[in-house]
């Protein structure tokens, strides 16, 4: 029974700083940061050169 109390206990203490940790998050920076971040990304396309085709089976795993 005391096993149990501690892992109760534990988890417990492990998502309090979780939620913690989540209040705690600048939102607002995050989301100013990837717009930034996105408005630089300008005619996102995928690649259709390679050397060879082991090159094209390794990045799109075909």
């Amino acid at each position: 029974m005391r096993f149990i109390r501690f892992l109760a206990l534990f988890f417990g203490l492990a998502y309090g700083a979780i939620w913690l940790h989540y209040l705690g998050f600048d939102r607002a920076k995050k989301s100013q940061e990837l717009e930034k971040i996105a408005s630089k990304m300008r005619h996102i396309e995928p690649s259709l050169s390679f050397k060879g085709a082991s090159y094209k089976e390794f990045v799109y795993d075909n």
